[in-house]
């Protein structure tokens, strides 16, 4: 009976202690409560979108406030994703993308909370323009686009997949990426079928249009624009006015594309009211204190709940290990000072000495940009002055008998400054270390003859005799460097020729050592001309470097011997100089050789082609902007009996080719409208077979790679030797028919 008492009371007593905790909780969650139902909720955040939408930012973000609190409170991932949104669009109007992009993200995750997906649609559309004002890469953009796409294509909602494609398609268009851009443009046009005449409908159209124009098929593009209507466009596609004013401007209708510029460019302004942007400035500002005075009271309470005791006796502990710490410092300070200051002083001397260096350097440095600018300068005007005086004296006196001496003298100057320009690039590419030793098989012989050939007007303008001495010990056929091996013996020998008057010139080569797969071959360039001072060979390599010529029209920059001996050294070798005044020099150098197997052909590795038998029937393009280049090397052809047809820009060319049967495409690379690379690519979407040759002035190793790439089939570089010309252009032809 005692025992069923206590059970009666304990159960009591256990009853009291849940109804009281009952109680308090009740009266606590009454006192958090918040005095706005979920219906009042959606009310006030609606209010607050109308109050955005007519610009009182500061009144729509204060509600938006109260909003998320009571939000939060019911868990109400609906109301929570409308207003992230709200605080998202009032930091995007105020030019705080990345706290917009924060909070648009965070609605996103409450509406797929929520699984509400039609609220996802037009987040996914702000993170986009957001991508796009901030210039994110592409990517980021087309992701959001392509979020769009898979849940429209879920909730099976046709017009919002056009709507999307349609803004993927013009972001790409307008950034160049043609074929991509097409892929959505088919998409959007598959689903479009029911919305003849919406604006959506004629954007897709307008960016046909655009695309076909783009792609140089005017005749689709004009199919497009017959299947645009008349419609009122709304505030929300006024971008129409934009990509119209593109067509217009490609189609060659400035005055319009300039009329819907104009529209366009009033609408943005409209949207940059100073009020507007203001008010939202004042409205984030408010947002933000709200949000750090609700912390910092808080932070206050929180204060306030600690037990003073406690702080007291953190603070006392800390002000101990302060003053420990310092004690700390002040002791190891005075232990170290003394090591310090040896090693600032030792650091400070060896920094006085490297600045030294450095002075001197640059000092170095400017004297050689000085001298180089003086000499190229001076180099640079003298030859331009013949040509500008010739010019002069062929216009006044066009039928005078010193017709053929000026043209000569043109000739001269012409082929001076190209050498003069050949030799700044060539040492450029050495000091950079962008020239490569090759080893490939080339004829020695042929090598040395092409030499005096092309050196023989410099050799009888002075009434020299040039001799080519060849050890017959040496193979046929070699392997090696041919390209560079020419330029050197082309330096050394121009230079013998040119110092030297009524006298002798000697090309000697001979084998000091070989092995199996080596030879060590020795060159010597040999003169009797009239040597080189003593005090002037010690520097006579140098940049700059030059001795008094009296025999040539232009002294010259000294810049010959310097990539000389630049060359010489990439083999890991070195020239040396034997020369005493008035009995003539001797430059010699030693390069070691690959020898070829004798079970290999031996024979010249260098292709053959032979000549076409008429030239008369072949039909050339020539490719290029300029109409002086046009005149130029539509005569050079003609002389062969070429018939030849001009084209003044890429996209003139892709239509030529399109629409007509020619033998050979000559392409130049830099033009208006479109150029050479991208005039070839869209040739080869419809003929692979035709060769096309880039001519251009740019340096060969720089476009022979990017031409190659695009479907060019071999490149020219101008100014060229016209037989040259002519053996690259039978090359291609002959390979294009076989």
């Amino acid at each position: 009976m005692i025992a069923y008492k206590f059970k009666i009371q304990k159960s009591l007593l256990t009853l009291m202690i849940t109804l009281f905790i009952s109680v308090n909780y009740t009266y606590s969650r009454d006192k958090e409560r918040p005095n706005m139902s979920e219906k009042q909720l959606f009310e006030t955040i609606s209010l607050a979108e109308q109050l955005q939408d007519n610009y009182n930012f500061y009144k729509a973000m204060e509600l938006a406030q109260d909003a998320k609190v009571v939000a939060m409170y019911y868990n109400n991932s609906h109301a929570l994703t409308k207003i992230y949104e709200i605080i998202g669009t009032s930091y995007e109007s105020n030019g705080e993308f990345n706290k917009a992009f924060k909070n648009y993200n965070k609605a996103i995750l409450h509406a797929k909370l929520s699984k509400k997906y039609k609220l996802v649609t037009p987040l996914y559309y702000s993170l986009a323009r957001l991508t796009t004002i901030q210039k994110r890469p592409l990517t980021e953009t087309k992701f959001f686009y392509q979020k769009i796409i898979d849940n429209a294509t879920i909730e099976n909602d046709s017009m919002e997949v056009v709507k999307a494609e349609n803004r993927i398609s013009r972001l790409l268009l307008l950034n160049n990426r043609k074929k991509e851009a097409y892929n959505h443009l088919k998409n959007a046009d598959f689903f479009s079928e029911n919305f003849n005449n919406t604006s959506e409908y004629l954007m897709l159209q307008y960016l046909m249009t655009y695309y076909f124009i783009l792609n140089g098929d005017v005749k689709l593009s004009n199919n497009f624009l017959e299947n645009i209507k008349d419609i009122n466009i709304s505030e929300e596609y006024y971008d129409l006015y934009y990509l119209r004013s593109l067509i217009y401007y490609e189609r060659g209708n400035y005055e319009k594309a300039y009329k819907d510029l104009v529209t366009y460019d009033d609408y943005q302004k409209s949207k940059l009211s100073k009020e507007k942007l203001k008010e939202v400035t004042i409205a984030i500002a408010n947002f933000e204190i709200e949000d750090y005075r609700k912390n910092l009271e808080k932070i206050k309470n929180e204060v306030k709940e600690k037990d003073n005791e406690i702080l007291q006796w953190q603070t006392s502990i800390g002000l101990a290990l302060l003053i420990l710490l310092i004690s700390i410092t002040f002791l190891v300070y005075i232990s170290r000072n003394n090591i310090v200051k040896e090693k600032l002083n030792s650091e400070l001397k060896d920094k006085n000495v490297e600045l030294k260096n450095a002075k001197d350097y640059a000092e170095k440095l400017t004297q050689l940009k000085s001298k180089f600018v003086s000499t190229v300068t001076h180099e640079l005007r003298t030859p331009l002055y013949g040509v500008i005086g010739l010019t002069e004296l062929l216009k006044e006196n066009p039928d005078s008998d010193k017709r053929f001496e000026y043209l000569e003298s043109l000739n001269f100057s012409g082929n001076y400054l190209l050498a003069l320009i050949n030799n700044v690039l060539q040492l450029s590419e050495i000091e950079t270390n962008n020239v490569a030793i090759e080893n490939v098989p080339f004829n020695l012989s042929m090598l040395l003859s092409n030499i005096t050939k092309s050196l023989h007007k410099k050799q009888i303008t002075n009434h020299n005799n040039l001799h080519v001495e060849l050890d017959p010990r040496i193979d046929k056929v070699i392997s090696g460097d041919s390209v560079r091996i020419s330029q050197i013996l082309m330096n050394l020998v121009g230079n013998a020729l040119k110092f030297t008057k009524n006298g002798n010139v000697w090309i000697k080569v001979n084998m000091l050592d070989y092995s199996v797969n080596e030879y060590e071959i020795e060159y010597i360039v040999e003169d009797d001309g009239p040597g080189i001072p003593k005090d002037k060979q010690k520097d006579i390599f140098d940049k700059f470097s030059k001795v008094k010529n009296n025999n040539s029209e232009f002294e010259g920059t000294g810049l010959g011997l310097s990539i000389v001996k630049k060359l010489v050294n990439l083999y890991g070798s070195e020239i040396t100089l034997e020369s005493d005044e008035g009995k003539g020099s001797k430059f010699r150098f030693v390069l070691p050789t690959n020898r070829i197997k004798q079970n290999e052909d031996n024979t010249d590795k260098e292709e053959k082609y032979q000549e076409i038998g008429s030239t008369s029937e072949l039909k050339i393009l020539v490719v290029d902007d300029n109409k002086i280049n046009q005149v130029v090397t539509k005569n050079i052809l003609k002389k062969k009996e070429y018939q030849v047809e001009i084209a003044k820009n890429g996209l003139e060319a892709v239509n030529m080719v399109r629409d007509n049967n020619f033998d050979l495409v000559l392409m130049d690379i830099n033009m208006p409208v479109m150029g050479g690379l991208e005039a070839t690519q869209n040739i080869r979407e419809f003929n692979t077979k035709i060769p096309i040759i880039a001519l251009t002035a740019l340096e060969e190793k720089e476009m022979i790679i990017e031409a190659k790439k695009y479907g060019m089939n071999d490149l020219i570089v101008k100014p060229y030797d016209t037989s040259l010309f002519f053996q690259t252009i039978i090359k291609n032809i002959n390979e294009s028919n076989k």
